[in-house]
This record gives structure tokens, C-alpha cells and sequence, in this order.
């Protein structure tokens, strides 16, 4: 408990926690020696409160911070996501696993032989969308040729990665593992994962391709 009240009611029955929100400008009102504005939810993130009649300047704080239950936290995640994808590419066309995820909450795969471009998963929830939410692609096994997101990127852009193996006489293969890594913008609290294998290998003698 706070010890602080409103009438007989603790601030922290009135109040949502602050929890990874970052804090609201100080309000001038005291736990002790903590400024009750790295305890609470800034309103921004829920609904306001009843008036407590306890004032930060002319402002009561039932106004400044997030009432007990109105806060909805940001929910994402990503369903469906397989194992492993995988392209078996012929003596002249190159085999590439693309993995794409849109602002849309779409995840597909692309492979180039034979061509698909295939709806695997998605990505979402009904807090988290494309201006909220960020990804990673960390490479736990093996070599990417393309990483859109090496670093967290914003999903408002679509991401990707990609392994290719092309046409050079005998097998040929190119494989990773990665690890998608999402999370509320800034917030590595919230941050989920899962894991992809994804491999392109070709046995076919050399020739030309027709590129990707």
C-alpha cells in the first residue's frame, strides 16, 4: 500500500501501476521521498480517475494517472510461425527462403523454385499494430544474405529476410536459424520470440539462372 488516500482509499486501489510505462513529469505529490509519478500509469495509457481531491497545482491527479483496471496492455504476438521453411532450386534457378512480415500483420514466405508466396503466420494482437510495435531477426545458427532487421526496426515497413543457394555445378546449400525477436517500441519487457529454420540447397549441375 501507498499509505497516501484519497478519502479511505489507498492511492494504489485507485491507481494503475506504472509498471515498463515510462513515467509521466513529476506531480509534485510524495510517497515518502518518490514522487507518485514513478509509481502510476500516466492516464495516457488508460482512462482517468475519479477526482481524489488531492491536487498537483490546479490539477486534481485522479486526472494525471491511469484508474485501477482501465489500462490494456500491448499484446502481440506471433501465431503460426513454422518451424522451418525450406526451397529446393533446379539446375538453373536459384532456391531462396524469403521470410516477409507487413504492416498488414501478415507473415509469408516467398520461394523462387517452383515460385510460391505463401501466408504463413501473423503477427498482431489488439493493442499491438505497426506504429507500436518493433522486430528483431537475431541469427542463431548459420549465415542470412539479407537482414532487413539486425537491430530493432519499426513494423510500419515491411521486414525481411532472406538465404539463397544459386546454380554453381554440384549441391549447394545456404542455412540459418533465426530468432524473431517483437516487443511494445522501446520496451524490451515485453519482448517475444520464436524460432525459424529456413534453407535453400540446389543439386543440379551449373547453368545459367534467371535471378530472384
Amino acid at each position: 500500500m501507498s499509505n497516501l488516500f484519497s478519502g479511505s482509499t489507498d492511492l494504489d486501489n485507485i491507481f494503475e501501476p506504472r509498471g515498463s510505462f515510462a513515467k509521466r513529469a513529476d506531480v509534485g505529490v510524495y510517497n515518502g521521498g518518490t514522487d507518485i509519478s514513478n509509481l502510476y500509469a500516466p492516464v495516457s495509457h488508460g482512462s482517468p480517475a475519479a477526482n481524489t481531491g488531492i491536487y498537483s497545482g490546479s490539477t486534481d491527479i485522479g486526472q494525471l494517472f491511469a484508474a485501477k483496471g482501465s489500462v490494456v496492455y500491448w499484446d502481440g504476438s506471433l501465431s503460426d510461425l513454422p518451424a522451418s521453411e525450406s526451397d529446393q532450386g533446379s539446375s538453373s534457378a536459384i532456391a531462396l527462403v524469403e521470410i516477409i512480415f507487413y504492416s498488414n500483420g501478415e507473415i509469408r514466405s516467398h520461394q523462387n523454385y517452383p515460385f510460391a508466396d505463401t501466408l504463413i503466420g501473423h503477427w498482431h494482437g489488439k493493442i499491438a499494430n505497426s506504429s507500436n510495435t518493433e522486430i528483431r531477426f537475431v541469427v542463431t545458427a548459420g549465415a542470412l544474405d539479407q537482414n532487413s532487421a539486425p537491430s530493432f526496426k519499426p513494423l510500419t515497413l515491411r521486414q525481411n529476410f532472406f538465404v539463397k543457394a544459386e546454380p554453381d555445378g554440384g549441391f549447394q546449400s545456404s542455412s540459418a536459424t533465426v530468432r524473431v525477436e517483437l516487443q511494445l517500441v522501446g520496451d524490451s519487457s515485453t519482448r517475444i520470440s520464436k524460432e525459424i529454420t529456413v534453407t535453400a540447397s540446389h543439386s543440379g549441375d551449373s547453368g545459367g539462372f534467371p535471378g530472384i
